[in-house]
C-alpha cells in the first residue's frame, strides 16, 4: 500500500484523483474502483507524476515476433 504524505490531487483527462480521500471521479461524478485497482491506479499516476522523463518513452507496438506475449494465438 502507498503512503501519501500530503494532500495530494492529479487530474488526467475528464478524471480527478483525490490519493489522500481514496477519491475517484470523473466529469465530478464518484466512480467506484475495487481496493486493488484504487491502489494500482494510485500508485501509476503519483509515480508517472512525480518522474522525471529525460526522454521520450516509445510506444508499445504489437510484435509479431513473439505472439505469446500479447496473448495472441497464431
Amino acid at each position: 500500500m502507498f503512503e501519501v504524505a500530503s494532500r495530494q490531487i492529479f487530474e488526467f483527462g475528464e478524471f480527478r484523483l483525490d490519493a489522500t480521500r481514496r477519491l475517484l471521479s470523473k466529469n465530478g461524478e464518484a466512480v467506484n474502483l475495487t481496493h486493488k485497482a484504487f491502489e494500482t491506479l494510485a500508485q501509476t499516476v503519483i509515480t508517472t507524476a512525480t518522474t522525471k522523463v529525460t526522454r521520450p518513452i516509445p510506444p508499445l507496438r504489437m510484435s509479431s515476433s513473439n505472439p505469446m506475449l500479447w496473448g495472441v494465438i497464431g
